[in-house]
């Protein structure tokens, strides 16, 4: 019942929960995730004020203490997979997509969470399991749902999600899946936490996204952001046009896919769903419709034409992009019940064809592809591998970091531009997959980082001078919520 706060001398270290004994569950040497909305570090246990933390387990996003506090369920990173496991090694849930906000109810006998069905959106359901790994959703997708908690009576989960854009709100569901809404207000709510007395911990959010870009003929940074939440996901070959998405109040339920000319031009909307890649000859932009189900990819033509759906048969994809040649693309995506790889597939084909092992990625709208067509770049817990494009194994690039992203080849022969995502800006090396050299090429930042906590890295144009990034700012107030029944 204190203003007061105090250090308690644990640098760069993230509170995960706090037990019944007073000992934290804390996240140490992390990193932004691949989800971009959580961070990935190394699980630790200390107690309140004690001198050093214990290291448990690498690769964790998430944790929640059982009841008693004598043990941890976590989020789990693992070859691409994200596990909810309790107790730690043992798997009760598995996505391709992520997990949030887990939450053990009073009694110890399950866990409810978010189950977010796609990396870089935080969309999802809310769902329990039991110890015994059996998964229950108990609502339908949202188009954005952060934060969670069981109410105090431990027969409803409380959580803030919207069904459009991002004015979250607060809502219950019993287990039976009996939906209501306890509080609405201005703006975005998000729960953190709440007392077994009934009172809750909730913030109110000014969130935006923008994005900056630096367009042919021009020496200075510009503004290119459109409306509340402007995501940019390419940028085409000669750096005059930005392809991004509008995922807040302004994009709707299943958001907006538009071009815009760098030089500060008016937008252009191309149609609906989560733009993700321009084709190199500017024609086409590769969009998923994520409120498919399962979802799927689409083809939207930059000027004249209809929407052609891509179907890629048994295989759900994530995100993507095309081959230099724009006749094929290049995607992640998983079947049902295996880990995610990367997929190669002729548009004309529809025919999806594995060119890695499950458990490997693609950097998000990044141009992985080289020039000649012949190699990829794929993104592995440990760092970057290079894989043919017509299969085979994977090899690691010396020199790589784990959370770096290939962004795009270089005109110079072997060397990729990769980046490492951070909370207030996105540090870009240039590295030579040959060698193994690693050399500092910018840094990208939006000129005031008051608020960011997230700087995507850039999407860079084939002359290696143009380029566009988007960041994501959150200003808050934290309120204590009493009397909600």
């Amino acid at each position: 019942n204190s203003t007061e706060s105090r250090d308690l001398g644990l640098p760069a270290t993230e509170v995960l929960a706090v037990s019944s004994s007073g000992q934290m569950a804390v996240l140490r040497r992390f990193r932004v995730s691949d989800n971009h909305f959580s961070h990935t570090g190394t699980l630790a246990q200390v107690s309140i004020g004690a001198d050093a933390p214990r290291d448990l387990l690498d690769n964790v996003e998430a944790a929640d203490w059982n009841p008693d506090g004598n043990s941890l369920a976590a989020v789990h990173v693992v070859q691409g997979e994200t596990r909810l496991e309790y107790p730690i090694g043992k798997v009760l849930y598995e996505t391709p997509g992520w997990i949030s906000h887990v939450r053990f109810s009073a009694k110890g006998d399950r866990l409810a969470f978010i189950d977010h069905n796609l990396l870089g959106d935080d969309g999802g359901r809310i769902s329990v399991v039991d110890l015994s790994g059996k998964k229950s959703d108990l609502t339908e997708r949202w188009s954005s749902a952060v934060g969670l908690a069981w109410s105090p009576s431990g027969d409803e989960v409380w959580f803030t999600a919207t069904a459009t854009g991002f004015s979250r709100s607060l809502r219950g569901v019993t287990l039976s899946g009996k939906l209501r809404e306890l509080l609405s207000a201005p703006g975005t709510l998000t729960l953190h936490d709440v007392a077994a007395g009934g009172r809750a911990l909730i913030s109110r959010d000014a969130m935006r996204a923008g994005a900056i870009g630096l367009a042919p003929g021009e020496n200075k940074e510009r503004d290119l952001s459109w409306q509340d939440w402007t995501v940019p996901n390419d940028i085409s070959e000669d750096g005059k046009l930005v392809l991004f998405v509008e995922a807040g109040e302004a994009g709707g339920g299943e958001y907006a896919a538009f071009i815009r000319e760098t030089n500060g031009a008016s937008a252009v909307r191309l149609g609906e769903g989560s733009p993700i890649a321009l084709s190199p000859d500017g024609k086409s932009a590769l969009v998923l419709r994520q409120n498919l189900s399962p979802p799927q990819f689409a083809l939207l033509p930059t000027g004249v034409g209809q929407q052609r759906m891509l179907p890629t048969g048994n295989v759900i994809p994530q995100f993507g992009q095309f081959f230099p040649d724009s006749k094929s693309v290049l995607f992640v995506g998983h079947e049902p019940g295996h880990a995610s790889r990367v997929y190669v597939m002729e548009l004309n084909s529809g025919q999806p064809r594995a060119i890695t092992p499950e458990g490997f990625a693609l950097g998000p709208n990044a141009h992985s592809v080289s020039p000649d067509g012949k190699l990829v770049a794929t993104v592995t817990s440990d760092g970057i591998a290079l894989v043919s494009a017509r299969g085979g194994e994977p090899q690691p690039v010396r020199g790589s970091q784990p959370g770096d992203v290939p962004l795009r080849w270089a005109k110079e022969e072997n060397v990729l531009f990769v980046g490492n995502r951070g909370e207030t800006s996105c540090p870009v090396w240039r590295l030579n997959v040959q060698t193994g050299t690693r050399a500092a090429w910018k840094a990208f930042s939006p000129p005031d980082v008051a608020g960011v906590v997230g700087v995507a890295c850039p999407r860079i144009a084939a002359d290696e001078q143009h380029y566009v990034f988007g960041y994501i700012r959150n200003l808050s107030d934290l309120f204590l919520v009493d009397h909600l029944k």
